[in-house]
């Protein structure tokens, strides 16, 4: 089963509240997010694809590509 990851910007507000919790955690730099938006796809666990950028024809592709 595939599953997104999504990462946020901090300055959103749902963001703010978990700015604390990034920091400490460092999740940002562990995923090596280049910018936001950006949208991890993962298949059993592990990361098989990212989109950054906001394009929704490009995500239906990649949902596409790993659906089985």
């Amino acid at each position: 089963m595939m599953k997104p990851v999504e990462v946020s910007a901090i300055f959103c507000g749902p963001g703010k509240g978990m700015e604390p919790v990034l920091v400490e955690l460092d999740v940002a730099k562990a995923y090596r997010v280049q910018s936001v938006q950006m949208l991890m796809l993962s298949k059993e666990g592990k990361q098989v694809d990212e989109l950054v950028g906001v394009d929704e024809g490009e995500l239906e592709r990649k949902i596409e590509k790993y659906k089985s």
